[in-house]
């Protein structure tokens, strides 16, 4: 019998494949939940922190939740081009901070 067991110290957050994943999803905007309509046009999902609005990758990186969780973790959200961070050694920290609000995207 072959048992897989999970380490329960090891969160998604600590996995590098989510992070890469989640870097690349912001990177290229493609969401999952997205919807490309005929006409090129995308939708997204609703934001379970901002009900008002669609979770776009622009909103992604203003949304009022995230900047809380990187100002937690000693980064100025305001400071820089998030989308210039997105290519940057922060990278990483800024995607475990998209992973910690939204549960993945």
């Amino acid at each position: 019998m072959n048992h897989t067991f999970k380490n329960p110290l090891v969160t998604e957050f600590d996995c590098p494949r989510i992070i890469t994943s989640t870097i690349a999803r912001l990177r290229t905007e493609h969401l999952k939940g997205m919807k490309i309509h005929p006409d090129k046009t995308r939708s997204y999902v609703q934001c379970k922190h901002c009900p008002d609005l669609q979770l776009t990758p622009n909103h992604i990186l203003e949304c009022p939740t995230v900047a809380t969780k990187l100002l937690k973790m000693g980064m100025v959200p305001l400071r820089d081009s998030l989308w210039e961070l997105l290519y940057s050694p922060d990278a990483p920290r800024i995607a475990e901070a998209v992973i910690k609000t939204f549960d993945g995207i």
